[in-house]
């Protein structure tokens, strides 16, 4: 499901991208061509379908979250508990 939060997202980073294409520097750092260890290929890296991701999320009860997410959460959490 695509939400107008995940769409507004995806426009933006359009649009960075395109400009970051078209420039050396980008927020001051250094913009150069990805360098990877192997070529792309989705099919091989990545068999299985795209909602098995749905699966795995449904079976965690319907809440991702990432590392970062999880760390500022707890650090919240930390400082209200404190109070």
């Amino acid at each position: 499901m695509i939400t107008k939060l995940s769409i507004t997202f995806l426009i933006g980073a359009q649009f960075s991208l395109s400009a970051i294409a078209n420039s050396d520097t980008w927020r001051g750092l250094k913009v150069a061509p990805e360098n990877r260890c192997s070529p792309y290929d989705k099919k091989t890296q990545y068999p299985y379908p795209q909602s098995v991701e749905d699966d795995i999320v449904a079976s965690m009860g319907g809440l991702y979250m990432g590392h970062i997410q999880a760390h500022i959460l707890s650090q919240i959490l930390k400082q209200i508990l404190s109070i």
